[in-house]
Formats: structure tokens, sequence, C-alpha cells
């Protein structure tokens, strides 16, 4: 398998993706856009485009009450939970609350904000 050099963000809701944003894979030599796929109504967050990310397998996106895993080809949902739920316990992760994605090849670590 060849390694592509892409770049992937998120966005907005905008009137014509009434589901709430999307994710965009970018070919980082050219720009072109490799595919695009809308997110989730719970998957994205209300004041700003959700956290992101990526290497070269999977695309994590959590926004709104969910975090979730896109393959990074297909863009196929590999996985997805419930933000909310993962951090009752430790008093954090409130619905938007993630604020950065940082990933190796095994774990994806998440900076929330805290409950009060």
């Amino acid at each position: 398998m060849t390694a592509v050099a892409s770049a992937c963000l998120t966005t907005l809701a905008s009137a014509s993706e009434a589901d709430g944003g999307a994710i965009v894979r970018l070919d980082a030599t050219d720009g072109s856009i490799r595919w695009r796929v809308a997110l989730p109504q719970d998957m994205t967050a209300q004041s700003n485009a959700p956290a992101i990310g990526a290497n070269g397998d999977v695309v994590v996106v959590a926004g709104g009450e969910r975090i979730g895993a896109f393959d990074a080809d297909d863009h196929e949902l590999q996985w997805s939970e419930n933000v909310v739920k993962l951090g009752e316990s430790r008093g954090y992760a409130l619905p938007g609350a993630v604020q950065q994605i940082v990933m190796n090849d095994t774990h994806v670590f998440l900076s929330t904000t805290p409950v009060g």
C-alpha cells in the first residue's frame, strides 16, 4: 500500500448540511477533496467545529455528545461512543467538552473541559 499524504478537517453545519457539518479528507499534495461525509447531529458541537485527530488508518472526531472513528480510506464509521457516559465518573465531558484529540497507533487521548 502506498502512503498518501493527506489532511483532514471538520466543518460547521450549513444550510446544505442539515445533519450538522462534515468531515473532509484532502490530498495534501494538491488540495483536492479525497472524500467528504456528513457528521451525525450528535457528533457536532453547537458553537465550534468538532475536535479532530488522524493517523494513516483512522480519522477521529469528537463533538457534541459523541466521539467516533472513521476509516481514513473509505470514510466508513468504525466505532462511536457517547463522551458524556465516558466522562461521568471522572467529572468531565459535557456535550462539546472535548477540546483536542491526540492519537498514536494504539490509543486516542482526549483533552476535555472539566465540569464546574
